[in-house]
């Protein structure tokens, strides 16, 4: 996991004082508010796959934790009370 320090760009290192430059010859600026991503393209790619991949984990673990209806169904027929399903 990388350590994230505002005001430094956590892919390129670029920061306030020495900002990166972009393609356009300006220098970045910060993409989020936590400031410790910068708008350079390659910075804001890997951010953005990041924040894609951390979504698509919640919601493959929040399935994982789903009940099906047959599950509750055999549940009720037992006598138990239905119960979520716990990622292990």
């Amino acid at each position: 996991m990388t350590l994230m320090r505002p005001k430094v760009c956590r892919y390129c290192g670029c920061t306030e004082e020495d900002a990166c430059t972009l393609p356009t010859g300006d220098p970045c600026s910060w993409y989020e508010a936590t400031r410790t991503v910068c708008t350079n393209p390659g910075c804001v790619r890997k951010f953005e796959a990041v924040k894609a991949e951390n979504r698509a984990k919640a919601a493959r673990e929040k399935a994982e934790r789903r009940m099906s209806s047959a599950d509750v169904h055999d549940a009720i027929r037992r006598g138990n009370k239905p119960k979520k399903k716990v990622a292990r």
